[in-house]
């Protein structure tokens, strides 16, 4: 399984969170089923649950939130990261499977039935309508840490299935994130760097015509990947392509900045983060090859 990425507080930190700490009851979608989490866990991780519980709301003095607009399988993912600082689902009916909770989830997302076998603890195989809607919730909950490990799961999708998701799912994910979003600007570059051309114009005719044009742009940057060196960056000079790592870019070859370093798309602060979670992914990657 792919590690998650995220930079996420010390475990004598989260010691110290779990130990000190009220209860806080989140009920959730229409059949209201009760969550339990430790009040002060969730609030680091959530800015959303942060107000609720921290402020002058009702929910502050009795330490109850309702979510009736959302899925339980979505909030048991949540919860799973929130205790285990990584994507994993279990099901909890006996009588049901990860594949068939998956494809229950109430979405308005079109399902994908080509995908890969879903294993439980390897998100990269989960369906993209399971991802994109995690992706939606976090982002929705304020939830940053799980925006990036959702987000990378994306990319481990991309490189270790070789999936291309439904013109519907890209169109879903452009009406409902900014262009500047990190999950949008990871869809430009899956259409630019992996899409099948010989499709033809009709496979982009569905497509938002903002969204073309982030592609067409995108494209409009890159060279041949088969000039040398030196042919390549007076390439991107040609193309006015002045600020490489403001575009994700490598100086020296034609890559998708998926490829070259995923923290492109995440939403770090200070370059000392950034050092972090690269070497605590190099780390996770060795371990768990060990």
């Amino acid at each position: 399984m792919a590690p998650s990425t995220a930079v996420k507080p010390k475990s004598l930190d989260k010691i110290k969170l779990l130990c000190n700490t009220r209860m806080a009851t989140i009920i959730v979608g229409s059949q209201k089923k009760k969550f339990g989490v430790h009040q002060a866990l969730i609030c680091d991780r959530s800015q959303y649950f942060n107000k609720a519980f921290t402020g002058s709301f009702q929910e502050a003095e009795t330490g109850i939130v309702e979510l009736k607009d959302v899925s339980p399988v979505l909030f048991q993912i949540f919860v799973g990261w929130l205790y285990y600082d990584k994507l994993i689902y279990t099901v909890l009916d006996e009588g049901s499977s990860v594949a068939e909770d998956f494809e229950n989830l109430e979405t308005s997302i079109e399902i994908d039935l080509d995908g890969p076998d879903v294993v439980d603890q390897d998100p990269s195989t989960w369906p993209y309508h399971v991802i994109i809607e995690l992706y939606m919730f976090a982002d929705r909950f304020d939830i940053e840490a799980l925006r990036i490990d959702t987000l990378d799961v994306f990319i481990d999708s991309t490189l270790a299935n070789q999936r291309i998701m439904l013109i519907s799912n890209a169109v879903y994910i452009w009406a409902h994130t900014h262009v500047s979003s990190p999950l949008s600007k990871f869809l430009v570059h899956e259409l630019a760097y992996q899409s099948a051309y010989e499709k033809g114009a009709t496979w982009w005719h569905w497509l938002p015509k903002e969204m073309l044009i982030e592609v067409l742009t995108t494209l409009g940057r890159r060279v041949p990947t088969n000039l040398c060196k030196a042919c390549y960056k007076k390439g991107l000079t040609e193309n006015g392509v002045k600020d490489l790592k403001a575009h994700g870019m490598c100086g020296s070859q034609d890559i998708a900045p998926y490829r070259l370093d995923r923290c492109f798309y995440h939403e770090h602060t200070s370059e000392e983060e950034r050092k972090t979670c690269l070497n605590r992914r190099e780390k996770m990657v060795k371990e768990a090859s060990d």
